[in-house]
């Protein structure tokens, strides 16, 4: 690529930041295209990126102490750089193996290809179930003999797994994607508050002083805080020993930075993430969102049990005649749940353990007092012309299973999921519907109620 076309891509991306054209001419850029194989002007790409960053931090040197620094960056090394997990040493020894086995391109049954990400475990065995292979680079080849390449993407992305189809530049150009992503700036900057300005304290560097959490995993965001931490920045690491990590990249992309494990599962992670947190000037909901749309999602919190901890106001509630004892939460809630609903724990807590209520008290409270309430004729007792709703229990063990993590849902997402201990069987409309030997009814004893007017 000419000089003229990459000093054009560098103001054009100082000129989007809203910075002034008078900053450039600190700016040498040398070497030419192309520094490494590829259909893009990578070498390019890498120059002008870093020599915008570079720029930016020459720019806050200059407003922090009054003198002005030059720039060159030179292509070949900037290609390096973007390399850079290529050359790392460690102890003297080489990175090592980055990719998966099975991970990379395949011809598919039409002809055309697919690239494999599967890096990741859940990743890398999504691929191998919807395939339907084994765990090899030639099981994965015969399995892909069958399917069509944007067949294949397709399927795999509604499975939430990271497979693309290779397009000649005319058809991605035309593909609904390629179409969005035209239409979008190179990169945005948006305000998200307001605050009074806070003014850095003296140091050596452009950002000393500037504290950092960086909740960022895999390439681009880790990236992003290397070259804040190049800078000057003090910046943290924080992630989790349990999440798979692609540890030469953590290494490269870790350069100039502290790092910590904090496990957000446990109550002392969360309160040392809160104490990060306001050590670096934000609240812990803000770091939790970032941390969120960084793992694309991926990241579940859990919150420590506050509910049902005042004993004696939850037994006056249950003992109360108004009150109702529902077996629901009123939601379907799949990625979360009270600790209310449960109808086993009545028997668990409030018969066996607290003796609160009776064990009569308790199937009436659960049964014939819900049926009155909510007017459902002929339900909530055993008699004859009734409906014969039974749930078969042991008084003696009925209880709440564990809570488990179940990957049941469409495209394998998981749901909360909490069985019962002590419950025989389930009985709807003289019908057995479940069993805790046999699990569900092939068929449905009810019906769907129809939507009434009034």
């Amino acid at each position: 690529m000419a000089s003229t076309h990459r000093n054009e891509a560098l103001a054009a991306l100082w000129r989007h930041a809203g910075r002034h054209d008078a900053a450039l001419e600190a700016v040498t850029l040398t070497g030419a295209e192309p520094v490494l194989p590829s259909s893009f002007a990578v070498g390019t790409a890498a120059q002008i990126s870093i020599a915008a960053a570079a720029l930016a931090a020459a720019e806050l040197w200059r407003l922090r102490t009054g003198r002005q620094q030059r720039v060159g960056v030179d292509m070949r090394d900037a290609g390096i750089e973007f390399r850079s997990e290529h050359y790392m040493r460690a102890a003297g020894q080489g990175r090592g193996e980055i990719w998966d086995k099975i991970a990379g391109l395949y011809r598919c049954g039409d002809g055309r290809w697919v690239r494999l990400h599967t890096n990741f475990p859940h990743h890398r065995d999504g691929v191998l179930k919807l395939l339907g292979c084994d765990y090899t680079r030639e099981a994965v080849q015969r399995a892909l003999d069958s399917w069509q390449a944007v067949a294949f993407e397709t399927a795999a992305a509604e499975a939430g797994l990271v497979v693309t189809g290779t397009r000649s530049f005319a058809e991605w150009d035309a593909h609904g994607q390629g179409r969005a992503v035209a239409g979008l700036p190179v990169f945005s900057i948006e305000r998200i508050g307001d605050a009074p300005p806070q003014p850095l304290p003296s140091g050596d560097r452009p950002l000393a002083g500037v504290r950092v959490l960086d909740l960022t995993r895999v390439i681009a965001g880790p990236v992003c805080g290397r070259t804040l931490a190049v800078h000057g920045a003090d910046v943290l690491l924080v992630t989790a020993a349990h999440l798979p990590q692609m540890m030469p990249l953590v290494m490269d992309s870790g350069r100039g930075k502290l790092s910590t494990f904090v496990d957000l599962r446990e109550p002392s992670g969360r309160e040392t993430l809160a104490d990060l947190a306001r050590d670096r000037g934000c609240n812990s909901a803000e770091v939790m969102i970032d941390i969120a749309v960084e793992d694309g999602l991926e990241t579940r919190f859990t919150k420590p049990p506050t509910s049902n901890q005042d004993r004696s106001r939850l037994t006056r509630m249950i003992q109360h005649p108004s009150v109702l004892i529902g077996a629901s939460d009123a939601g379907a809630h799949v990625r979360g749940f009270s600790t209310y609903g449960d109808t086993a724990v009545v028997f668990d807590d409030f018969v066996r353990r607290d003796g609160v209520l009776t064990l009569e008290h308790a199937v009436k409270r659960l049964t014939s007092d819900l049926a009155t309430a909510w007017n459902l004729p002929n339900r909530g007792l055993l008699r004859p012309g009734y409906a014969a709703d039974i749930a078969v229990f042991d008084p003696a063990t009925i209880a709440r299973g564990p809570e488990l993590d179940v990957a049941d849902m469409p495209t394998g997402c998981a749901r909360y999921f909490r069985g019962s201990v002590g419950v025989d069987a389930t009985v709807i409309n003289g019908n057995v519907a479940w069993t805790n030997t046999g699990g569900y009814a092939p068929t449905f004893a009810g019906t769907i109620a129809s939507r009434r007017t009034r």
